[in-house]
């Protein structure tokens, strides 16, 4: 009897024969799975980040910093889903030092290795958290922990959005979107 292998039937949405590690500026939004919201709330048309939210900031934050090949521009953390623009670049103009060396430089490495770091550091927090709990008994942060650890930290959906930004106007509006979710968000 043949099992069915869903990962060998899983349709690509990426561009067929495109390279998606050309320099060049790209739009990503990346979502939770469930689409539960994990990383805080909009309040009065402002993102607030709870803890993990503000792990999701600081890992994306730090992208840049390990690899000189990415330029972060427009970003915004949302309750349930991450918007960047991220540009691809031979040589920065910046000077840096070079932390991480991956083996491929596309848009979907630099996904993959943020969604795992955000991972890996809310496992830390998470246990961080039960350890204090237990000395102060009543900490509140609005976080579904609990529902963290049932879903084994699976926060993240298996894939991402992306479209490639080919012009100035595209650029523009793509940024101007991303200022203005908190305000749209219902």
């Amino acid at each position: 009897m043949k099992l069915f292998n869903a990962g060998k039937n899983r349709r690509s949405i990426r561009l067929k024969e495109y390279d998606y590690s050309k320099d060049g500026l790209y739009f990503v939004t990346i979502s939770c799975s469930n689409n539960t919201h994990f990383f805080g709330e909009i309040v009065e048309g402002k993102m607030n980040l709870n803890s993990i939210g503000q792990i999701a900031r600081d890992e994306w934050l730090r992208t840049a910093e390990i690899r000189n090949y990415v330029v972060l521009h427009e970003f915004i953390v949302m309750p349930n889903h991450v918007h960047m623009i991220i540009e691809l670049c031979s040589e920065k103009q910046i000077q840096q030092t070079i932390v991480i060396q991956t083996s491929s430089k596309t848009i979907g490495s630099i996904v993959r290795g943020y969604k795992i770091a955000v991972i890996k550091k809310i496992k830390l927090e998470a246990n961080n958290y039960v350890i204090q709990r237990k000395k102060e008994n009543d900490i509140e942060d609005k976080i579904p922990w609990s529902y963290i650890h049932a879903c084994a930290y699976k926060i993240w959906h298996r894939n991402y959005y992306e479209c490639i930004i080919r012009d100035e106007r595209a650029y523009s509006n793509i940024s101007k979107y991303i200022r203005d979710n908190p305000k749209r968000w219902q």
